[in-house]
């Protein structure tokens, strides 16, 4: 069977069966297509033509020459990809293995034009449903596809097969572009990837790659459940077993919303995945892929096969009181579960939002009190302005107004109890030997009364706001506002201090945090900012 450039042949196959292909010269002669534009980490903004790729332009006229170049011996570089779609299933009970990989023989002598494990061609398995062979070829290419008995395994294999002389048209790659979990909840999960661009905030490619529409799908899957063994190295295979995908057959699902953030540090664009359909307390690995640089793909377009990348390992929490909220108004750099109840789940995030605006406001009035828009000698300061001071004033109000919640049972020693004397959603009271801290207010309650008022989401824990949003609310702002933040010595039950090798230990403007300070013993100061938050509401009414 002959495959053409960028045109997929699929096959099933049978245990013990193989099958054979061939790459004929004409194919290897034939015209390339235009070297894609929008490579993953390129600098330059992304382009794409309604096919992904375009014809190389001007190569019509030279065609002929490289034609004759070919055929009198000159070498083209012929790439060779394979993907397992399916699988045979084991006839044994408990039998959580995967069956055997197939495997891909290639020759590029005439002498040995059907290879296979009886032949000189060296087998490469075809290792979590994927494969590939890349060589420079001066003539026909020789393939075969061998399916090795297996007698647990009962049923067929389907594969898909291409040969392109542009770029492979499958690929798996775990090193280009890291998948991250943001933050979970008991039924969903927000995953972002790597920055896409490290292009200037403000220029052409910064904005071109954050306005781009979703290039990258993903798909999750439970890890208890062992299906997906065996092809999770493959774009079909995923397609076809994942529980949850977020395009299935080239069509966008209702379990993943996809989307492009700049939340995060230094906001570079990312790609975003909101999966929701998800089990409680259960683990899952999310899967980033790509079909041709976009959610489209298919023969006939360079990488039309599909492009697996990073996977990562996330859990979903269990007391169903926290809520993952994102892509806020006004606190648009907030992204993580905050506490909840099932009830007011459809309003949490425009409340948790409109809250925050709110009291932003009384700020907003002290600060038009500031001579900001003066001669720099008649400022405040020559380091900041006004500008840095609403800005960190808006991190450090959107982080101690909006708390980040985990669940009750976590033992994160970074975690301060809350409300430990209301009950859970499901009606149950917290375990008997909390109920000496009911004394405690901090303890008893939410670091915001509305909190517990309007939303009522029983006992949980907080991941603290970071110390240093407050440091920099203090260096950013006018004196005359007299901020003030607790000592270094112990940020009390108000603060976290960022980790040592960058894990989250508080909850910053952003959710990526970078390495800072130790933990410190914690203490009873409070802060006085909360104070002045307080005589702001009752002067802005």
């Amino acid at each position: 069977m002959a495959l053409k450039n960028n045109i997929p042949g699929q096959l099933n196959i049978n245990p013990g069966d193989i099958q054979y292909w061939v790459v004929e010269k004409e194919t290897l002669r034939g015209k390339k297509r235009r070297k894609r534009r929008d490579e993953v980490g390129s600098e330059d903004a992304p382009q794409e033509d309604e096919n992904g790729w375009d014809d190389d332009e001007g190569f019509d006229s030279i065609e002929d020459l490289r034609t004759r170049q070919t055929s009198s011996g000159e070498s083209r570089m012929l790439y060779i990809t394979i993907n397992t779609c399916i699988q045979p299933s084991s006839n044994v009970s408990n039998n959580n293995s995967p069956p055997p990989p197939l495997e891909l023989y290639v020759s590029t002598s005439s002498d040995d034009q059907k290879p296979g494990p009886n032949g000189t061609s060296k087998s490469q398995p075809v290792l979590g449903g994927f494969a590939a062979w890349a060589q420079n070829v001066t003539g026909a290419t020789y393939i075969g596809v061998f399916a090795r008995s297996a007698p647990p395994f009962q049923s067929i294999y389907n594969y898909e097969i291409a040969a392109s002389i542009d770029a492979p048209f499958h690929s798996y790659n775990d090193t280009d572009l890291n998948l991250d979990l943001v933050d979970s909840d008991s039924d969903s999960a927000l995953l972002t990837t790597s920055d896409l661009t490290q292009a200037s905030l403000g220029g052409k490619a910064h904005q071109d790659w954050a306005s781009l529409a979703p290039s990258f799908v993903m798909f999750a899957h439970n890890q208890n459940d062992t299906l997906i063994q065996g092809l999770q190295n493959s774009y079909c295979g995923l397609n076809k077993y994942a529980q949850i995908a977020a395009v299935r057959d080239n069509v966008s699902t209702d379990k993943v919303v996809m989307g492009m953030t700049t939340t995060g540090p230094g906001n570079y664009p990312r790609g975003q995945f909101y999966i929701t359909g998800l089990n409680r307390s259960s683990s899952y690995i999310g899967y980033l892929a790509m079909l041709d640089n976009s959610t489209k793909g298919g023969g006939g377009r360079v990488g039309g096969g599909g492009r697996v990348l990073k996977s990562v390992n996330f859990t979903t929490k269990s007391d169903g009181n926290c809520q993952v909220i994102y892509n806020l108004t006004f606190c648009d750099e907030v992204a993580y579960a905050v506490p909840s109840n099932p009830q007011n789940s459809s309003q949490l995030a425009g409340w948790y939002d409109q809250n925050a605006l709110k009291y932003y406001q009384g700020f907003n009035y002290s600060l038009q009190q500031v001579a900001c828009n003066t001669t720099s000698s008649a400022q405040y300061s020559l380091a900041r302005n006004c500008s840095d001071c609403e800005t960190a004033y808006k991190q450090w109000l959107c982080a101690v107004t909006i708390p980040r919640c985990e669940d009750y049972s976590s033992t994160n020693p970074h975690l301060v109890r809350r409300n430990i004397a209301q009950k859970f959603i499901n009606g149950s009271l917290p375990p008997s030997d909390d109920k000496a801290s009911l004394s405690a207010l901090y303890v008893n309650s939410s670091r915001n009364q509305f909190i517990d008022k309007e939303i009522q989401p029983g006992p949980y824990k907080e991941m603290l706001p970071c110390l240093d949003l407050c440091h920099a609310l203090v260096q950013s702002c006018p004196a005359v506002l007299q901020f003030g933040c607790p000592s270094v010595e112990g940020p009390a039950r108000d603060y976290g201090i960022r980790g040592r090798n960058g894990e989250i230990t508080c909850s910053g403007s952003t959710f990526h945090l970078s390495a800072g300070s130790p933990i410190s013993p914690p203490t009873v100061a409070m802060t006085v900012l909360f104070v002045v938050l307080g005589l702001w509401l009752e002067y802005s009414f």
